[in-house]
This record gives structure tokens, sequence and C-alpha cells, in this order.
């Protein structure tokens, strides 16, 4: 039997990839940055009352590691976050549901939770092309209110609540994502 190392599959998918005919700037942007950095950023624009958010792609390839997503800060504290949680994850530091972090934030500290698969198709929609399905595992991180509170626990700021959609429950309104049944 020939076994093939994870780089050398790697290297093939991303060349599967380039070879795609008609493949978008963007997407080739994806292919790029997985392949230079080892992940891609994405942000989504808020509009209206919907939260912004950001979510990594190529983690799960690079570092078979769960891919990010975070919700309701500006693109550039996001795109932040999200390299603190790399650079914690090329440090070996391997998060899974329920794990926090003090080194993501500062003076605070990161809670992720698995999101619920029923969430993929709406949330990480690039992350589906990449992976061609959305069969990859998914954290949400949370950030916590000035006095500490998780927007599932019951002292948590309204507001900083509402900017972070409970994405490891699957029905909408307790998650606070029925905005999303919306579009």
């Amino acid at each position: 039997m020939c076994q093939i190392s994870w780089a050398t599959a790697f290297g093939r998918k991303m060349a599967a990839m380039r070879s795609k005919t008609g493949l978008s700037d963007s997407h080739r942007k994806v292919v790029d940055d997985v392949e230079v950095y080892g992940w891609h950023f994405l942000g989504v624009l808020p509009e209206g009352d919907r939260p912004g958010w950001g979510y990594t792609i190529g983690l799960h390839e690079t570092h078979q590691h769960p891919e990010l997503i975070v919700f309701g800060l500006g693109a550039t504290t996001m795109h932040k976050l999200l390299s603190n949680a790399v650079a914690r994850i090329e440090e070996g530091i391997r998060f899974a549901d329920g794990a926090s972090d003090d080194e993501i934030l500062e003076r605070y500290p990161a809670t992720f939770r698995a999101v619920h698969p029923m969430w993929f198709p709406s949330m990480v929609g690039y992350a589906g092309w990449f992976y061609e399905g959305f069969n990859f595992p998914l954290l949400q991180l949370f950030w916590p209110d000035a006095a500490g509170a998780f927007p599932w626990e019951p002292a948590c700021n309204p507001t900083v609540a509402a900017l972070q959609p409970r994405l490891f429950l699957a029905d909408p309104i307790a998650a606070g994502a029925a905005w999303l049944m919306e579009q």
C-alpha cells in the first residue's frame, strides 16, 4: 500500500484548486492565502440589525484544526482576534468546544463553542466552496462584555449578547439569530 504525506496531499489539493478554470479573483485569493499563510480571513460586513462576522478558511486543511468564526466587532478587530488564535494554534494549542484562552484578547478570556452544522451554509459559504462541502469542524470565538460575562450568561450586557449569536444552538430564536431566517 502506498501512503502519501499530508504535505503531498495538500500540494495536490492546492494545485487542483488552482487549475480550476474560471476561478474568480476572490476564489484565487482564498487559495493563494491558504497556500502561503495557511489560512484566509473572510469578513462579512454588518447590515441593518445584523452584526458583521469574520471567519477562517483553511485551518482544517493546513493545521487539522477547526475553522474559527467571530461576530460583532469591526473587520480589523475580528481579523486580529483570529490572527491571535491562529498564532496560538501554530504554537501547538488546540481549541475545542468549551475551551477558553487568556492570550487571544487583552484583559479578557476568549471562549470557544462548536457551531451547529445547520448554520454552516448561511455563515461560512466560502469555506464550503473551499472544502467542496461542509464536512469540517467550526468553532465560534466568543468575547465577553466588560464585566466578563458571555452572551449565554444572564448577566451579559444585552448589546454584547445581541452582537454574538449563539450558533452552538440549533434554534434560531434561542441562538439570537432569527435575523438569519429573515434573509
